[in-house]
């Protein structure tokens, strides 16, 4: 986070006046993650835990539905991606994942971004309950 992906978010000036969204997975909730997130996004962080430690944080909400792009989306054509190359090695795995990234192109994220936008129009509607069943 500190070499690579903070750098690159100051670059694209994603930092001020946006949240750290970290999910619920116990590596990514100790002290020098939450320490490092901190650093940069102050108490602008949503996780699991946060309000423990940054007050004006948000916790992550239990049995929230998937809204991170990430989550329902990119992971999911990632490991169809690398699972149609069938790597055999690390090193293949790790080609194959970056080969995948690279194949997003502006068409593929912005219907993604819109896909997110679908979803939250989909919670503000149902007031906040599982959109899942609606989705799907």
């Amino acid at each position: 986070m500190r070499t690579e992906f903070f750098p690159e978010a100051a670059r694209m000036g994603k930092i001020d006046g946006f949240w750290f969204m970290q999910d619920g997975a116990r590596p990514h909730r100790t002290d020098p993650v939450f320490r490092a997130i901190n650093e940069v996004f102050g108490s602008r962080i949503i996780g699991l835990g946060s309000t423990d430690r940054f007050p004006g944080s948000i916790d992550w909400p239990p049995y929230s539905p998937d809204l991170n792009p990430c989550d329902f989306w990119l992971w999911v054509y990632l490991k169809d991606f690398v699972y149609k190359e069938q790597p055999n090695t690390v090193v293949e795995l790790k080609d194959a994942i970056d080969k995948g990234a690279r194949a997003i192109g502006p068409d593929m994220a912005k219907r993604a971004i819109l896909s997110f936008v679908e979803r939250l129009r989909f919670i503000v509607n149902s007031e906040g309950s599982h959109i899942e069943n609606i989705l799907n």
